[in-house]
């Protein structure tokens, strides 16, 4: 706080001789002189600003120059607090002469009505005018090229503001409260637009922003009820937190593919807001983007999407599907929770996710989702994604599929139909539990290794079971339940391992059809031998092969596929990182006529041939990098080297890293790890086998 006296304060300065005179009264103004310059500059008088006595009042005229001590000055500021508080001045006219108005200038003078600034003014400091709750209409100067942080903060009856081509940039809040604002243009001289600028200005119902605008900041329309509609410039980059938060009339955007993030909140709350796109270059969907959207019906999210937040669609009530993008790596809790009218969900995802019972991104919309469509490039059913859908009615898994999740469809009543791929090689546990629909009574696993616990139980109308000749265990409990089997065939050469209750419900006098070399071991393993045992030839097996079928490894990948009676070639191109890893030819029998590898690649260590299988022919390619995506390309070519049929598709290695304890888990995804010899599951700070039993 200032102290003043009812005469002036003389300072002297001693350098120079030159003489300052602070908080100086003339003509009832006071005033800041300088003597180098001999300019003035307006203050306030009273106590200073903190005391809420500024004493202006009425109608106020700043003369262009000052008489101080027998000597001219040019009054050229209008100084921080001028008028601060001055809640009964009326009118203030400014000189020409005035080239910058101070930090608080006007704060909260709540009577000024009007005033003219001249094109003198280059700069208008922050909250210049904020609280002047009775200003109606302001023209800003062309010679103004930053309106500044809160200028007119909380001009509450502020109905028209005209910006000049003159300003580049408008900051912070600078027209926030401004409730009876309605229609705002900013000119394309305008790039940067900040953080709150037009925040809770209720009556806006129209704003252009400059196609020159590369930067709008977060909270920019927060609270801006009446906003119907907006187009963003082709050159802004992101939408930043709360930048139309509770824009509840809001029905339209439309956002440029220039923009690669939206922030938490973004749209929260907008209420009317029937249909989004987001561009194709976002990668997040931060937390409660759209939540509260109820009116939302459609939304398209491109394939650079890899995360959606928690809560993203939280109480979008009236959606009714959602796409799933392929490269999505993490879904955040209650995602889709409140979207109680989601029927139809389509999940495009290649990452190997999985969610636990209380962070399924559908939640609350699980009864009411009647199709859950699995697209072609789908590796892993995740945990619990449709865990207690009754009213699902068919599964069909891709033969993209590896790996089922636990509790994947536990519970899911309703399903009448389940038609797994050709190459899942994991049932997790519970991963089927629980459907009991009489229509289901053949279950063909091909090429499935392990079986979790739980994972068919309470099959109750199954008559047959298809192990194929991969399975190497099957959990406790596996098939409790599964009273009316009556015939199984597993064609793995070495006996499965069971664990307790896993097959104790399938009736003994099942038959058990096994390969001839194989009997004696079944004979021997007590799991298996009190069924009725039964051999089986290489011509009996019954393997429908229409497709290729790709079985990967750490290292390696087996191919098996159909012949082709007008084939005369089958040439097989595996690709990494767009170039070709390796390039195989058959003849029509499966001989090796051809191989090119990579450079440095190794190839002598390959078989002669592919392997002749049960319509099909097979071949087991080596050498891969472990944890690595490839894709392929298999032609069958006639006599005369037409392409008469081509099937092409992606896998990805699995690989195992060395040492449990060299291992360092930065999320919850799965990392398998091989430690004395065995391979291991590592999830968080657990540890697991192959079969999903925790290791303490």
């Amino acid at each position: 706080m200032k102290t003043k006296l009812l005469s002036f304060i003389l300072i002297l300065a001693t350098s120079m001789g030159t003489i300052y005179a602070s908080d100086t009264e003339v003509d009832g103004i006071w005033y800041d002189f300088d003597s180098s310059t001999q300019t003035a500059s307006v203050t306030y008088r009273g106590n200073g600003p903190d005391s809420y006595n500024n004493e202006y009042y009425g109608s106020i005229i700043i003369p262009s120059h000052v008489s101080y001590n027998g000597v001219p000055y040019c009054v050229t500021t209008i100084g921080q607090d001028a008028f601060y508080y001055c809640s009964s001045l009326i009118s203030v006219e400014i000189p020409n002469t005035v080239t910058g108005i101070g930090y608080n200038a006007f704060y909260y003078c709540t009577s000024l009505t009007s005033i003219e600034i001249p094109n003198s003014v280059a700069e208008i400091g922050g909250y210049a005018f904020s609280g002047c709750s009775n200003l109606v209409s302001v023209t800003i100067p062309n010679s103004i090229t930053n309106i500044e942080c809160g200028v007119f903060y909380d001009c509450s009856n502020l109905t028209s503001i005209e910006i000049p081509n003159s300003v580049t940039k408008i900051d912070d809040y600078a027209f926030r409260g401004c409730a009876r604002l309605v229609s705002v243009t900013i000119p394309n001289s305008v790039k940067d637009i900040d953080s709150g600028v037009f925040y809770d200005c209720k009556n806006l119902t129209s704003v252009t922003l400059p196609d020159s605008a590369t930067f709008v900041g977060g909270e920019l329309f927060y609270g801006c009820r009446s906003l119907t509609s907006i187009t963003l410039p082709d050159g802004i980059k992101g939408i930043w937190g709360k930048t139309f938060y509770g824009c509840s009339s809001l029905t339209s955007v439309t956002m440029p593919n220039s923009i690669t993030s939206i922030g938490e909140k973004a749209f929260y709350g907008c209420s009317n807001l029937t249909s989004i796109t987001i561009p194709d270059g976002v990668a997040t969907i931060n937390n409660e983007v759209f939540s509260g959207c109820s009116s939302l019906t459609s939304v398209t999210m491109p394939n650079s999407i890899t995360s959606i937040g928690e809560k993203a669609f939280y109480g979008c009530s009236n959606l009714t599907s959602i796409t799933i993008p392929r490269d999505i790596m993490n879904i955040g809790k209650f995602a889709f929770y409140g979207c109680t009218n989601l029927i139809s969900v389509v999940w495009n995802v290649r990452n190997s996710i999985d969610f636990t019972n209380s962070s399924v991104p559908f939640s609350t919309a699980r009864t009411k989702i009647t199709s859950f469509i699995l697209g072609n490039e789908v590796e892993h059913v995740p945990a619990y994604i449709c865990s207690e859908m009754p009213n699902l009615t068919s599964i069909e898994i891709p033969n993209s599929v590896t790996s089922i999740g636990a509790y994947a469809f536990n519970k899911c009543t309703g399903i009448s139909s389940v038609s797994l791929g050709k190459r899942i090689t994991s049932v997790e546990d519970y991963a089927f539990a629980g459907i009991t629909n009489r229509k289901i009574n053949t279950l063909k696993l091909p090429t499935v290794q392990t079986i979790g616990s739980h994972a068919f139980d309470g099959w109750s109308y199954l008559e047959e079971i298809d192990f194929g000749q991969n399975l190497e265990s099957i959990g406790t409990y596996a098939f409790k339940g599964c009273t009316r089997v009556a015939k199984m065939t597993c064609l793995a050469d070495i006996t499965p391992e069971v664990g307790s209750g896993g097959l104790t419900d399938i009736n003994s006098q099942a038959e058990l059809y096994v390969l001839k070399n194989s009997m004696s071991r079944y004979k021997l393993d007590n799991n298996w031998n009190r069924f009725q045992l039964k051999e089986i030839g290489a011509t009996e097996i019954d393997i429908e092969l229409q497709d290729v079928v790709v079985v990967p490894g750490d290292d390696i990948v087996i191919f098996t596929w159909p012949t082709n009676s007008s084939a005369s070639s089958y040439t097989l191109t595996i690709n990494k990182d767009g170039e070709t890893f390796c390039t195989l030819v058959f003849n029509a029998g499966g001989q090796l006529i051809g191989i090119a590898f990579a450079p440095g690649r190794n190839s002598a260590h390959h078989a002669p041939g592919a392997i002749k299988v049960s319509g099909g022919l097979q071949f087991t390619v080596t050498g891969l990098d472990i944890a690595t995506r490839y894709t392929y390309s298999l032609k069958v070519k006639n006599a005369v080297s037409q392409v008469i049929k081509e099937y092409n598709g992606s896998f990805g290695t699995t690989g195992a890293e060395e040492g449990i304890e060299d291992v360092h888990i930065n999320s919850d995804q799965p990392v398998k790890v091989l430690h004395e010899g065995q391979i291991y599951i590592l999830r968080g700070d657990k540890i697991y086998t192959l079969q999903g039993q925790e290791v303490k």
